[in-house]
């Protein structure tokens, strides 16, 4: 049956399209299409009428594309339509570029297009020459078409050619070479040679290259300088290393000619011809290239050989299993592969990041999920070559950022962490991202990464961009999208979670978290990689709790401890403990300060203190701290940078995190923490004995100390209080007198409670107190300390008193002694 197709043009280019219906007609002649059908694409509007009717039963479209047919109306929305035909399979798109234009920032970029590496058919020194070019081209795509509608499975071997373009005319020569030792083999079928020439025009280059790297069994690399210096070359290795090891192809580097390759990533391979040595530098070429034959053809019987092996198809067959490793199945860290789900927002991105021009701003809490769906999206669109990747934390690559920004760019523009930015370089991008939207013909777009309300930020600083940059929040994932990527992981490591519930409700959302939790469970059962014979796992979440919450000790509690306690100098206190509660409770990983204040109203000195000072001055003291939170001074916006600090903000004990802050806290029902101010002489207490640091006041509860000297003079002073309300007391009260002293003494070191420092406080409050009231009689002081007092120490109790006072003393000091040595 003949195949129908329909040609969009402008009618600048009518004399362009009438040359190409007279060329195409040879195909008509031969049966494989019915007479060519066009449309000029005016201003005004579509296709109508029977245009129409034949764009819609095409099965190849051919875009006739120039500069005047990009500015025309409705093309935008015309191509659209075509690409959706072209995913679909309905309809195959094949670019026709007729005159130089800016096409390559469209969307059917990622296409391969017609004449001949897409050079102009007016620029070709022949049109002629060009739209034979062009009519060859249809007839291999239709052809192709046919061939793979009727293709069966070949059990032949794979070979993948990787070249640099400039070395085409070595290709050229291995050919005819191959094709020789191949036929002189009879017993060996002829193997599936594929290079970059071997797609279709009309098919998605990017997605066929990957593809058939992976269905590779070896790959051939013609190396030389221009293969290093190749952007398409360095992706196909990039793609060679995502493929699993157990499934990677064999390499087999052919050397053209002298280049330094040993030290390249392909240098530990055998490479061709023997002793890989340069073809350009053989006496005889031909000998070379003989000898790459050879190689080649012995590689084939190898790798058929083992693809035919008796014990290796039972092992396949029995168990059909892949090895992978857990922390590949289940990763931690990067972009996850083998179990990768695509989350609720990603049909979304995709769609947008197909328009050029038009802004894309991606938001949510550390860990969802942002940058891996990007980098997917762009994958499956074959734009990821066409991408730059700005990481904003990074001084180097704010840097690059400048630079592109004074350069100019085409392609892709992804900055991720966007938040980090300083505010000159934001007001900037959101500049350029309106420039770009108005512009006639766009070349670029770009996307931005951040923390919730990022873009709504940018929105509010910038009015205009409304209409001109799309914001796509990321959320909590369903438990049935986190469910779907455990099982992915569960067969690739050929185990089953038996308390997969709750390992999905612990997750709360996140992929992240389950990926960690799943990790963490496998590890705890002995799973370090795939199971031979499928194993069910009895452990769940709250068997690697205390583990997980043990590695994350060392690394937050200190920090978190001190970002607690910032605000320790106001009365009442608690904001900086309240604020991470609230990202405790919120599970969006980000808090609004302005709420945070609305929802403890008693606690607003405190967070109007953390504001105007005390986060710089945390965040100076304790840079660690700027990895794990974030906070905007412009939107007073605070956000978790870390998302396993999410995990452990909600299994730690809060009643033992909040005591050990210097706060006293009850858990309401509502889920609020309801503060409890500290007896006024304790508070009095605590804050005159706020520790001197480097010259710094600094506040950490209750954990505070005095120097000794300070300490002695206090109890000089309580001393001498005690001694007044002495005198005023009978003789024979000798008892009362006792029980006053030992109950200011109980006292006193019951209100120091920094287990580093009360009993040498205490220590020296009793000291003072025995030493002032026997040093006052022997300086001739009687008047001011009556004899009744000395006499209440040497006639009341007698030595046995004086005797418990010195071992009190010495147990004292020797209880200091060995918390002092226990501390540091």
């Amino acid at each position: 049956m003949a195949t129908r197709v329909f040609c969009l043009y402008v009618s600048e280019d009518q004399r362009l399209f009438e040359r190409m219906s007279r060329s195409l007609a040879t195909l008509e002649q031969a049966g494989l299409t019915e007479a060519l059908g066009g449309a000029s694409v005016n201003l005004t509007g579509g296709l109508i009428g029977e245009a129409k009717e034949e764009y819609e039963r095409a099965q190849i479209i051919l875009m006739l594309v120039s500069a005047d047919f990009l500015a025309a109306g409705h093309v935008s929305q015309l191509i659209h339509d075509a690409m959706l035909k072209h995913e679909r399979g309905s309809a195959l798109v094949i670019p026709v570029i007729a005159r130089p234009s800016s096409w390559q920032s469209t969307a059917f970029a990622k296409i391969l297009a017609l004449p001949r590496d897409a050079s102009p058919i007016t620029s070709w020194r022949s049109e002629d020459e060009a739209l034979t070019n062009v009519t060859e081209g249809v007839r291999r795509a239709i052809l192709g078409r046919l061939e793979r509608r009727h293709n069966t499975e070949e059990h032949r071997v794979r070979i993948f050619i990787s070249y640099s373009h400039k070395d085409l005319s070595d290709l050229e020569k291995l050919r005819p070479q191959l094709a020789a030792v191949f036929d002189g083999e009879p017993d060996l079928a002829q193997p599936i040679i594929w290079d970059y020439g071997s797609i279709l025009p009309g098919e998605l280059f990017q997605e066929q290259i990957r593809t058939r790297l992976q269905s590779a069994d070896i790959v051939l690399t013609l190396v030389s300088p221009e293969f290093f210096r190749s952007d398409w070359v360095r992706a196909e290795m990039s793609w060679i290393r995502q493929i699993p090891e157990k499934k990677r192809p064999r390499i087999i580097p052919i050397i053209l000619r002298p280049v330094n390759w040993v030290d390249s990533p392909i240098g530990h391979y055998q490479a061709l011809p023997r002793d890989g040595k340069a073809i350009s530098t053989w006496h005889y070429p031909d000998e070379a290239w003989l000898d790459v034959a050879k190689g080649i053809l012995n590689a084939t019987r190898n790798v058929r050989r083992g693809s035919q092996s008796p014990q290796k198809a039972t092992k396949q067959n029995s168990e059909g299993i892949t090895r992978f490793e857990i922390g590949e199945v289940f990763k931690t860290a990067g972009t996850p592969t083998i179990n990768y789900e695509p989350p609720n927002e990603f049909g979304q991105c995709r769609a947008e990041l197909a328009i050029f021009g038009k802004g894309l701003v991606v938001e949510g809490p550390s860990g969802i999920g942002k940058t891996t769906m990007i980098r997917r999206a762009l994958t499956e669109l074959g734009c990821q070559t066409q991408a730059v990747w700005i990481r904003c934390a990074q001084q180097t690559e704010v840097t690059i950022l400048e630079n592109k920004l004074l350069e100019g760019f085409v392609g892709y523009l992804v900055l991720d962490d966007f938040h980090h930015l300083p505010d000159d370089k934001k007001n900037r991008i959101a500049r350029l991202v309106k420039a770009q939207a108005d512009d006639d013909v766009p070349l670029a777009k770009i996307v931005i990464i951040g923390i919730n309300r990022v873009g709504h930020t940018l929105m509010e600083g910038f009015p205009e961009l409304a209409g001109r940059a799309s914001i796509i929040p990321m959320r909590k994932q369903s438990n049935s999208l986190i469910q779907s990527m455990i099982e992915s992981g569960e067969r690739a490591a050929n185990i089953v979670f038996r308390l997969r519930g709750e390992i999905i409700e612990a997750s709360e959302g996140s992929f992240f978290t389950a990926q960690h939790l799943c990790y963490q469970i496998a590890i705890k059962a002995g799973v370090l990689a795939t199971e031979k014979r499928e194993r069910t796992i009895e452990y769940g979440p709250s068997d690697v709790a205390s583990k997980v919450l043990e590695q994350f000790e060392f690394k937050y509690k200190n920090l978190l401890k001190a970002f607690a306690s910032a605000d320790a100098s106001c009365n009442p206190k608690g904001a900086g403990l309240a604020l991470l509660w609230i990202l405790r409770q919120e599970g969006k990983g980000s808090v609004l300060l302005d709420e945070a204040r609305a929802e403890y109203p008693e606690l607003g000195r405190a967070f109007g203190e953390l504001v105007s000072s005390g986060f710089c001055r945390l965040f100076d003291q304790y840079p660690s701290l700027s990895a794990m939170l974030y906070f905007d001074p412009r939107s007073n916006f605070l956000v978790v940078e870390d998302p396993q600090l999410e995990f452990y903000l909600k299994k730690i004990s809060w009643s033992d995190f909040a005591r050990h802050t210097g706060h006293i806290v009850k858990i309401s029902s509502e889920g609020k923490l309801q503060f409890h101010r500290a007896p006024w002489h304790k508070v009095v207490l605590q804050n005159f004995c706020r520790r001197h640091e480097g010259g710094k006041w600094s506040a950490h509860g209750s954990n505070t100390s005095l120097p000794w000297w300070a300490v002695a003079c206090l109890g000089g002073a309580a001393a001498a209080a005690l001694t007044a309300l002495m005198n005023v007391m009978p003789a024979e009260w000798w008892l009362w007198k006792t029980t006053l002293f030992v109950g200011v003494f109980v006292t006193v070191f019951i209100l120091i409670r920094d287990p580093r420092t009360r009993y040498m406080r205490a220590f020296w409050l009793v000291l003072s107190s025995t030493g002032i009231t026997n040093l006052v009689p022997s300086l001739g002081l009687e008047a001011a300390a009556p004899q009744m007092l000395v006499r209440f120490f040497s006639e009341g109790p007698g030595t046995g008193f004086n005797l418990i006072m010195g071992l009190i003393m010495m147990t004292l000091l020797v209880l200091d002694a060995l918390e002092w040595r226990r501390v540091h």
